[in-house]
């Protein structure tokens, strides 16, 4: 019997995550990774958030990860999820951080 490059590939299959649930929180039986953000003022922090945690919501949704999260109490974000998601997931946040700075120095400026 032949095998063709496509018959060697296994799909894996990707948790799925209530959202909505009240257990859906940390710990999870996933990955892990921070970002330190001690250095950002409150205000980029929430414009980065968004509003009731509106920005880290959808990119949690999006990239089908468990959770995003602001500890203010570590002043980190962290991340829960698969590590292969990890790069592209900080890279998005990196750019909703970017972009609050903006507003933030435009409405100083």
């Amino acid at each position: 019997m032949k095998t063709t490059i496509s018959d060697c590939f296994v799909k894996v299959e990707e948790p799925i995550y209530n959202y909505k649930s009240p257990d859906h929180k940390p710990p999870f039986d996933t990955d892990y990774c921070e970002i330190d953000v001690t250095e950002l003022e409150d205000e980029v922090i929430r414009l980065t958030v968004g509003k009731g945690g509106q920005n880290f919501n959808k990119l949690t949704e999006n990239n089908k990860i468990a959770w995003i999260f602001h500890n203010k109490e570590t002043n980190k974000i962290e991340i829960w999820g698969n590590k292969n998601k990890f790069s592209k997931v900080k890279e998005q946040i990196n750019n909703y951080i970017d972009w609050s700075k903006k507003l933030v120095n435009n409405r100083i400026n």
